[in-house]
Order: structure tokens, then C-alpha cells, then sequence
């Protein structure tokens, strides 16, 4: 027996959005078997946008909400992402709620709070706010990844560090001693991650902490460069050298030799490590091992 084919109308197209869940789509009159179609792309179990659409961050945020009942905000790594810093990967997306429940929908993962939240509304979105998005990941983030969060929350203007300081000595749940500990050594003005891993991996090899972005001035006064870290009273510049590392900023050549590109005495370190990206802290982990024995001093 043949299928009867049932066309959506125009209309029933244009009463839906560039997301959508699978009850809005029957609503507007398309069949199920249409949604694996060529029109449009599965986001989720349950969630679906037009095949052409760009789907954002905070798209993909608002139609799981939608497509769990229980859910109430965003969280965790969804979260952070909306609020456009660096955090590390997750396939799923967050949700959060007061109630205990449970979702078994791949790709969705459902959060349980027994405390209070602190909730934002970004883009007309429900979510946890850069503070409390901070608190929730540091249970499942190393210490390292989480200074790296934090930096960047500030450095986005999310927050400042005083405040996370503050927030996270207010707050008792899980995790809360890491985060205490990683919003202590959140500073202002870090620009990419390898220099909060930088930064911590002098730390924990018991070196002084330096001074981000310091700025190098000239005999006349007039600021010529800035470098990633610096101890000033000893005129030691260090400079993370790495592809990526300042990528956004648009020369990787300009900031690699910045500290060597003025005249003011001193000791330039730039710091490479090959491939790959600085990572790890505590015990066994050593500047030595990853990557600090590869500076060199080039002639002041």
C-alpha cells in the first residue's frame, strides 16, 4: 500500500521559526517523515531547525528548553558558550531545573539544583548567571580549565574577579573549595587561555606570579609594547609563541617579538611548545614538562 504524501503548504512553513521542536512542526502542519527530509537539519531528539538556518549558541539553548518540559534555564557548559568564552567541549547541552527529574533524550543533558541559582536573562534566555556558571563547572573542570573560564568571563566583561571572589565565598555546593581556588588567581587583562596556563604553571612551580600584559615603555615614556607576562623589578618579559595562541589578536609575528622589539634593557623569554597547547597542573606537572625548558634568552 502506498504512503500518502501530505505537501506543507507555505504557510504552515512560515508559522514556524528557523528552530523548532517536533510538536511545533506537526502543529504547523508537517508530517514526521518530513522532518529527515532534505528542508530541514535534527538538532536533537526533538529539536529541529531549517536546513539552511545558522544556528547560534543561544538558538540551540531556547529550543532545548522548549523541547524539555522540566528544564527552567541553561547551564554549565551551555551556558558559558552563550556567554561566549572559552570553555571546554560538550556535545550536550545543559539544562538546569529545581525539580528531580530526568531526561533520556541524547544529546540532553538535565541538571538538578537543590540551592539557588542566580539566573540571567541573555537574549531572552533563561540561564545561569557568569558567576554561578563558573561555581557549576568546577566539579567536572580541572583547575587549570577553570582559571582559563574565569579569565575569560572577565576578560569578556562578564564579571570581575572581585565579584567571583565574593560569590564563591558566599556559596556552599560541590566543588566550591576548586572554585574558590581558581577565582583567586583570575586576574584582568588575561587575552587568551595559553597565558592563564602559562600563568599557572609559573605559579606552580613556586615562582613569583607575574604581571599580565605589562606595558613596555621607551625612553621618552611612550608605550612601544605589551607583553603577555612580566616581572618588572627584574626586567624579565614572557611571551606565550604559539599559532593560536594570539590568533584573534591578528599577528602572531608581532606579539612573538614584541618584547625583543623595543630597546629598554632586559630579558625577553619566549616560550614555544610545539604542537600542543599548554596543559595540566598540579604534582608532576612542571613548567619543565610542558614547554618553559624550550625558552631561550636572546641577547639584551
Amino acid at each position: 500500500m502506498r504512503r500518502r504524501v501530505v505537501r506543507t503548504d507555505a504557510s504552515g512553513m512560515t508559522n514556524l521559526g528557523h528552530t523548532f521542536t517536533a510538536a511545533e512542526a506537526r502543529a504547523a502542519g508537517i508530517q514526521p517523515y518530513e522532518l529527515s527530509g532534505p528542508r530541514f537539519q535534527r538538532l536533537f531528539r526533538g529539536g529541529y531547525a531549517r536546513a539552511d538556518a545558522v544556528v547560534t549558541e543561544r538558538d540551540r539553548l531556547a529550543l532545548a528548553l522548549r523541547v524539555v518540559p522540566a528544564s527552567r534555564f541553561g547551564s554549565h557548559q551551555s551556558a558559558a558558550k552563550v556567554l561566549g568564552v572559552t570553555v571546554p567541549e560538550s556535545s550536550d547541552v545543559h539544562l538546569g531545573t529545581h525539580q528531580r527529574r530526568k531526561t533520556s533524550a541524547p544529546g540532553l543533558r538535565l541538571h538538578f539544583f537543590a540551592q539557588r541559582v542566580e539566573l540571567v536573562q541573555f537574549g531572552g534566555v533563561p540561564m545561569t548567571s557568569a558567576a554561578q556558571t563558573f561555581l557549576n563547572l568546577a566539579r567536572p573542570l580541572e583547575l587549570i580549565d577553570l582559571l582559563v573560564l574565569g579569565d575569560s568571563l572577565v576578560n569578556k566583561g562578564r564579571v570581575t574577579p572581585g565579584a567571583l571572589r565574593q560569590f564563591c565565598a558566599e556559596r556552599s555546593a560541590d566543588g566550591v573549595g576548586r572554585a574558590r581556588e581558581a577565582a583567586g588567581l583570575v586576574r584582568q587583562g588575561v587575552e587568551s587561555p595559553n597565558e592563564s596556563r602559562l600563568r599557572l604553571l609559573l605559579v606552580s612551580a613556586s615562582l613569583p606570579e607575574p604581571v599580565v600584559n605589562f606595558e613596555v615603555s621607551n625612553e621618552r615614556g611612550f608605550v612601544v609594547r605589551r607583553v603577555d607576562l612580566a616581572y618588572p623589578d627584574v626586567k624579565v618579559a614572557i611571551e606565550y609563541d604559539g599559532e593560536t595562541s594570539h590568533r584573534s589578536r591578528g599577528s602572531v609575528a608581532c606579539r612573538s617579538g614584541a618584547a625583543r622589539g623595543t630597546r629598554a634593557p632586559g630579558v625577553a623569554l619566549r616560550c614555544r611548545h610545539g604542537r600542543r597547547p599548554l596543559q595540566g597542573s598540579g604534582e608532576g606537572h612542571t613548567p619543565h614538562r610542558h614547554g618553559l625548558a624550550r625558552c631561550w634568552l636572546p641577547s639584551p
